[in-house]
């Protein structure tokens, strides 16, 4: 997890394991060791919702690093200008993405599909039912603003990548929920030169669980979610690792072009 500001995400205070985890991140079930954490220069974390704590990143409690992080390479501006010519296709702002805008709209490179959206856009049409959002193409999303996420995001048909790249920030409706901690609601990269917020009902409210199964790079990262009393032993975000994304994700998007070829042992 990186973020160029803080890192917040509040574990109540009556999480004692074994019932529960009390860290930010999970050891590894192999090697015993955790991922890691990385906040920016001048700012804080918190794991926490004792104000007299910021709580562990970690069972080791360790894994958590304060560094620079260069701001003019990795954010949108770095990414549209790998992107280039292959960024024909445009919309305007106020887009919301349907499976069929998705299905119809963009241009194709290389196998994958490139679209711009000059302005917010919304994954999701938040005064409909909520409907899963079926990305059925290698698809690379570019918002040239804020972008709500407002119904679940699944992988379907030949489709094995898609990302979306934001210059503002990123905010998922809390009603996009996972029926359990193992089955994404969301699966991408997703990146944003602003805050990625995971949405809440409230304080007096009962969110659902949030399965990310990709990657999220962002200045800021909010993970505001609230179980209630489940918070107790249920973690309310999760964010699983997926190779096949990295695999598949696409050499001009890269500084370093890979070539993955199958030799003979």
């Amino acid at each position: 997890m990186t973020s160029r500001g803080r890192i917040r995400s509040l574990i109540p205070t009556t999480c004692t394991p074994p019932l529960c985890e009390d860290s930010l991140i999970l050891n590894d079930l192999v090697s015993g060791r955790p991922s890691l954490a990385i906040y920016g220069p001048n700012q804080s974390y918190d794991f926490s919702a004792d104000p007299f704590s910021r709580g562990k990143v970690s069972p080791t409690n360790r894994w958590l690093v304060q560094t620079n992080i260069k701001n003019n390479i990795y954010n949108y501006n770095f990414f549209r200008n790998l992107a280039g010519e292959k960024l024909t296709s445009s919309l305007p702002g106020g887009t919301t993405f349907t499976t069929n805008t998705i299905s119809s709209q963009g241009n194709t490179v290389g196998g994958y599909t490139w679209l711009l959206v000059n302005g917010n856009a919304s994954i999701g049409d938040i005064s409909a039912p909520p409907t899963d959002i079926d990305v059925n193409r290698n698809f690379i999303l570019f918002v040239n603003g804020d972008l709500n996420i407002n119904n679940r995001i699944v992988l379907g048909g030949s489709a094995s990548f898609f990302t979306v790249i934001v210059a503002g920030d990123i905010n998922i409706n809390p009603r996009v929920t996972s029926p359990n901690r193992n089955t994404p609601a969301l699966t991408g990269i997703f990146v944003c030169d602003g805050e990625f917020s995971t949405g809440t009902n409230g304080a007096t409210n009962n969110d659902g669980i949030l399965v990310i199964s990709g990657s999220v790079a962002a200045n800021r990262i909010n993970l505001e979610r609230n179980l209630g009393a489940t918070n107790a032993n249920t973690p309310a975000e999760h964010i699983i690792y997926n190779p096949g994304l990295i695999v598949n994700y696409p050499s001009s998007l890269s500084e370093k072009h890979l070539l993955w070829q199958e030799v003979a042992p």
